[in-house]
């Protein structure tokens, strides 16, 4: 009988020590203190601090003209900002963690000189081709040409519509391309004619109106 009694207490200590070394991995996380920054026209820099329990890296599009350097260090980014002489100007990079699942988007404005004065006829020079895109009721994805000789951005809607839209990137500097893709107008046999909605693209004083339709489908 005390045989039996001890076996049952050596399997309850096993149970009890095998519990106790089961493993929780913990919930991976990403945090930036700041996501959006602005500073003056001089040479500048900026400490962007990092939380997380993962690697990391910075991804970029590839610039032409770059005013604006990196380096890491263990407590997050250390960015390095060249004087502008210039437009005010914009840059945009992402943080994402090594296995892509957490993404962050940081945003740099720098402004323009407080004495710096455009050339004769310069202006901010703002264009969008085409300014008028037409889709079907399936929806889908089109491009525009955004260009200008300073920072652009695009304006958020303030009406409501029944079709989802989504706009990429939302503002620049010169020239980029955008891309909108519209969704599915599942309403379009209760109605008739087109739905329209205007996009307005902003730049220093100037703003351009980029009229997007969406047609119903007529059966013959």
């Amino acid at each position: 009988m005390k045989r039996i009694v001890l076996t049952l207490l050596s399997v309850a200590t096993l149970m009890s020590c095998s519990k106790s070394e089961e493993y929780t991995a913990p919930i991976p996380y990403l945090t930036i203190t700041q996501t959006g920054y602005t500073c003056e026209s001089t040479t500048s820099q900026i400490r962007v601090e990092i939380n997380s329990n993962v690697n990391w890296k910075i991804v970029q599009q590839e610039d032409p003209n770059p005013w604006v350097d990196f380096g890491t260090t263990d407590w997050g980014i250390m960015v390095w900002v060249q004087a502008n002489e210039s437009y005010q100007r914009h840059k945009e990079f992402k943080v994402v963690s090594e296995d892509g699942t957490i993404e962050h988007t940081l945003t740099i404005t720098q402004k323009q000189p407080e004495d710096f004065v455009p050339g004769e006829g310069e202006d901010t020079q703002l264009s969008v081709t085409p300014n008028y895109l037409q889709f079907s009721p399936n929806g889908g994805t089109k491009t525009v040409e955004v260009n200008s000789l300073t920072l652009w951005r695009i304006l958020e809607e303030t009406e409501t519509y029944p079709v989802e839209m989504s706009i990429t990137p939302i503002s620049g500097t010169g020239k980029g391309t955008v891309t909108i893709t519209l969704g599915e107008d599942k309403n379009v046999s209760t109605r008739s004619g087109e739905t329209e909605r205007i996009v307005k693209i902003v730049s220093g004083s100037q703003m351009v109106e980029l009229r997007i339709t969406q047609g119903k489908i007529i059966d013959f």
